[in-house]
């Protein structure tokens, strides 16, 4: 558990150092049956690539967590100056159940994002199936620093 959070806090540090497109966020996570909290990294390469880091902490008697590490493909653009943006994503996560000595397992995501402002503020939308032994489907909301 504490590896997980302290290469989350590691990748979000040395990503705000490097460069300027990187973005930070928080949000929510469900597969409607338990809720989470999550906290993101993303940082965009290029135009069309970029990569983000996720770390989900699920609020249930197990207090499960979801750690997210997914490559990001800019899919199409709309809006009148192109700010609403179609993502697809794909990568790895490591569930760990919350149950003393269950340990945790690795699986794969398939996803896309949706980002798009209202105001001055930019919000996601994360749309993703998690492929490991309990393949489950994610959607998490949130906004982007």
């Amino acid at each position: 558990m504490i590896k997980p959070t302290l290469i989350l806090v590691a990748s979000i540090l040395l990503s705000t150092a490097v460069h300027s497109q990187f973005r930070f966020g928080t949000g929510i996570d469900t597969d409607f049956d338990i809720l989470g909290l999550s906290v993101k990294g993303r940082y965009d390469f290029t135009e069309q690539w970029g990569g983000q880091v996720g770390f989900s902490w699920f609020l249930n008697s197990n207090n499960p967590s979801r750690v997210d590490l997914d490559a990001t493909y800019l899919l199409t653009t709309a809006g009148e100056v192109d700010n609403i943006t179609i993502s697809g994503l794909g990568g790895f996560n490591y569930w760990n159940s919350g149950i003393t000595g269950s340990g945790g397992e690795l699986g794969l995501n398939i996803g896309g994002n949706i980002s798009f402002p209202i105001s001055d503020n930019l919000y996601y939308i994360e749309p993703r199936i998690t492929l490991i032994s309990n393949s489950a489907f994610f959607v998490g909301l949130g906004t982007y620093f």
